[in-house]
């Protein structure tokens, strides 16, 4: 092993080595044994080689609690105090050393080569890399991939020139990076080592890369028995070695490390911990005064001055409360051979639940408590929130749950597409609803063959209210390393409950695709009883990819009846307002008619009386072409004379009574925010909209909001439109996002964020139009009145901006056409 001279602290290593009971076990056992003076000289430079190397820790990690030389030591005699003292005698030569070697090599993945850190911020060409290089820098990128969040924060900082906090967010990054993968890397560094890791006629790199990497793992997982993780592992004649006890007691011992050495206040005053997450854990660290551990009971005593810190380590014990029954747990599993049943008893830890924390709450200068703590912090009421979810509150009409439903489907087939395609598989999207009736109960189903589910993804997305798959590490991995990018609408987890707005009771079937050619061992059946929640699963039948939910719908549920004919069926005027622009086959099934649903939706007639007709001016926009993610049409309608204006006033009428008496009034037309209104002077004043904006604004085939062009009247009405367009005209929309632009919702999907991502989308809504509107009018007269309109409109600056600069653009090009020069 490769150390550096200038940095010796070989005698450090061995005076604490010399302390150890497991290394003093070894030495007395040592004589004429030549295999075990072998081991303990392993022991010595392979201790001293981890012990110099995660000195460096510190130089990528300097937000994270200390995994440095004193934690080691700590974690050896911690496991020194799990292993009954009467048993350490019983254990095998080879069983010590690993102990002590998995206390050294446990964290040293924490400590990269400066080499691969390059490697991974990409400050080394390609062409200089070899394969497994490219390769680490690609899993690298594709971990970054997984948090679109902080690659965000990252972009607007640069866009503001906050260069300080985009050096901290990307630290964080790498650091998060290396903390997530030490275990792996810890695993190498060992296999790296191989040669010097021999006993007998043993290697056992392989042994003790497997029981750090156990360490970051479920402790569960040490019961899989394999060619490593094995409680009969042999490896010399009648010696054995139990892997999954000693995996055990590094897991214990490292979580035990729980003191203020392991956070020194002069290393915290210095660094300066900015990270939130970061500053709990080294407060909770560097709280802590002292703690006892027995086969009775844990005990950590803790100093606190915020309330925070006291709760975090309370939860922290209670974790350690957790693994410590886990672990004994796993003892109780492990499967020994026969002729070694008798040993079961003597691989045994010495601790056990509970773990106690004793608090004191730090004083003031005045000697008064820092804080009153409360064992209060916000809770969930699990019924009242699965009620909010399945219930309008949230969605407002029942009809929603069938958008929710075609919505997943949508999302499951266009993923499946995507994985298909870098599969080099054929792959042709299908929706079906069926609803017909069965036994006096109406029954809906929604089919696709999308990429289906297995216990896996139900176990953690879908019946995890709030967790979407679509928001996950997994997720994000995928689309890392996909051809084609690819925006699900589902984002926040709980679409599926509204399902329950519309039936008490729901049956899954379903079957993931798993790979190119292979789909989950099981198919799943699962029914599931209204807020109850309970889910019974049995295995299922189906036989391709795909997911079928079978919806036993509730009276008064608004989707109509299975024998209305096709003209008037409810169920397809329902989908006629959620479905457009979407390429998925969508056939619709009642007992009266079967339809392939046209997706792409109908053009949105305008209606216009005939006495206004020859005053107004309609403008169809086409939105496709300019810029990637928008497409559709707009049309915008404005009272016209020869120029845009705001009012046209009718000529005089009379109006005879049934006396014969003659009263004159008056008409006016008049252009407001998002409509024409006409406006009679007749004994009062009476205003009748003549046209208002409407349409559709369709993103992932789905149609989520109807009112992104408002009048002024529904604004003020309306406070639960958030993304709205208040333009001094009617406009009619019917307008398609895709991946490159898109926009956030509420959790309902009903209504628009505003966010970043809606002003993005407003601006360069505002700039198409300018530019379709200047190319389709080229009139200057008439372009400066629409201006003119525009600029005595409220919250329209945006279309003034882009008609101004687009009209400036416009003027030039036609100026220098005018000369002869070649336009812009």
């Amino acid at each position: 092993m490769t150390v550096n001279a200038n940095d010796d602290w070989r005698p450090e290593v061995v005076n604490h080595l010399n302390t150890s009971v497991f290394y003093n076990e070894l030495i007395s056992r040592q004589g004429a044994n030549s295999a075990v003076g072998s081991l303990i000289t392993i022991i010595n430079d392979s201790c001293y080689y981890a012990y110099q190397r995660t000195k460096v820790i510190i130089r990528y990690m300097e937000q994270y609690t200390l995994h440095d030389g004193d934690h080691l030591f700590r974690v050896l005699k911690l496991m020194e105090k799990i292993v009954p003292v009467e048993e350490v005698k019983e254990l095998g030569n080879l069983e010590l050393a690993l102990l002590i070697l998995s206390a050294f090599f446990h964290d040293i993945g924490m400590a990269p080569d400066s080499n691969e850190v390059e490697i991974w911020l990409g400050r080394i060409s390609s062409n200089d890399m070899t394969p497994e290089q490219r390769q680490q820098k690609f899993k690298y990128e594709k971990y970054c991939s997984t948090s679109p969040s902080l690659q965000r924060r990252v972009n607007r900082n640069i866009a503001t020139g906050n260069h300080q906090q985009v050096v901290l967010l990307e630290k964080h990054q790498l650091s998060e990076w290396i903390r997530k993968t030490h275990a792996d890397r810890a695993r190498e560094i060992v296999n790296s080592q191989r040669a010097d890791f021999k006993y007998k006629d043993c290697n056992f790199a392989s042994i003790l890369g497997e029981i750090c990497v156990s360490h970051n793992e479920n402790p569960y997982s040490l019961l899989r028995e394999d060619n490593n993780i094995n409680p009969n592992l042999l490896i010399s004649n009648g010696e054995y070695v139990n892997v999954p006890y000693i995996a055990i007691i590094l897991r214990l011992a490292d979580i035990l490390d729980f003191d203020s050495k392991r956070t020194p206040k002069v290393l915290f005053d210095h660094i300066g911990v900015k990270n939130p997450i970061s500053l709990a854990e080294w407060q909770k660290h560097r709280s802590i005064d002292g703690w006892n551990i027995s086969s009775e009971q844990i005990t950590f005593s803790a100093t606190c001055d915020h309330p925070a810190i006291e709760r975090s380590i309370k939860d922290f014990c209670n974790y350690i409360e957790q693994e410590i029954a886990s672990c004994h747990g796993v003892l109780r599993e492990l499967n020994y051979t026969y002729d070694r049943r008798h040993l079961r008893e003597k691989y045994n830890i010495n601790v056990s639940a509970p773990v106690k924390p004793q608090i004191r709450i730090a004083e003031d200068d005045f000697g008064k408590p820092k804080y009153h703590y409360i064992d209060a912090y916000f809770k969930l009421n699990q019924s009242e929130i699965i009620e909010l979810l399945m219930g309008t509150n949230l969605y407002g009409d029942t009809s929603f749950a069938l958008r929710e439903l075609i919505q997943n489907s949508l999302d499951t087939c266009r993923f499946r597409s995507i994985k298909e395609n870098d599969w080099g598989n054929l792959y042709r999207p299908q929706i079906s609803i069926r609803f017909n009736r069965e036994d006096s109960v109406d029954i809906l189903e929604i089919e696709d063959n999308g990429m289906g589910m297995d216990e896996d993804i139900i176990k953690k997305y879908f019946s995890n209210v709030g967790s979407s798959y679509y928001r996950s590490d997994e997720f994000y991995q995928d689309m890392a390393i996909a051809s084609n990018s690819f925006t699900p609408i589902s984002k926040f987890g709980i679409g599926f409950l509204s399902a329950f707005m519309v039936s008490d009771s729901i049956e899954v079937d379903t079957v993931r695709k798993t790979d190119r050619y292979q789909i989950s061992e099981q198919p799943l059946n699962i029914e599931i009883e209204g807020e109850s929640g309970i889910f019974l699963a049995k295995i299922g039948s189906r036989e391709h990819p795909g997911t079928k939910i079978k919806l036993y719908l509730k009276e008064g549920h608004p989707f109509g009846y299975p024998n209305e004919k096709q003209a008037d069926s409810r169920l397809l005027k329902i989908l006629n307002e959620v479905i457009r622009y979407n390429s998925t086959e969508i056939v619709v099934e009642t007992d009266e008619f079967i339809v392939n649903y046209d997706s792409y939706g109908e053009e949105i007639e305008v209606f216009i009386t005939e006495d206004i007709a020859e005053y107004t001016k309609e403008i169809q926009l086409p939105l496709d072409g300019l810029i990637d993610g928008l497409s559709g049409t707009l049309k915008c309608i404005f009272l016209f004379d020869d120029k845009v204006i705001k009012e046209i006033k009718m000529p005089k009428k009379t109006y005879t009574d049934e006396n014969g008496q003659i009263t004159e009034y008056s008409r006016s037309f008049i252009c407001e925010m998002g409509s024409i209104n006409e406006v009679t002077n007749f004994v009062t004043t009476t205003t009748k909209k003549s046209i208002s904006s409407r349409g559709y604004l369709t993103m992932g085939g789905i149609s989520i909001s109807d009112k992104l062009f408002v009048n002024n009247s529904e604004k003020i009405n309306n406070d639960n439109n958030l993304g709205t367009f208040i333009w001094p005209f009617p406009v009619i929309y019917d307008i398609k996002l895709s991946n490159e632009v898109v926009i956030n919702l509420t959790a309902s999907r009903n209504n628009i964020i505003i966010d970043d991502k809606w002003s993005e989308f407003k601006d360069i809504l505002c700039k198409v139009v300018a530019i379709r509107l200047i190319e389709t009018i080229e009139d200057e007269s008439i372009i400066g009145s629409l201006i003119q309109l525009v600029s005595n409109g409220i919250e329209a600056e945006e279309l003034k901006r882009h008609l101004i600069l687009q009209y400036g653009e416009y003027a030039s090009k036609t100026a220098k056409e005018r000369i002869g020069g070649s336009p812009i």
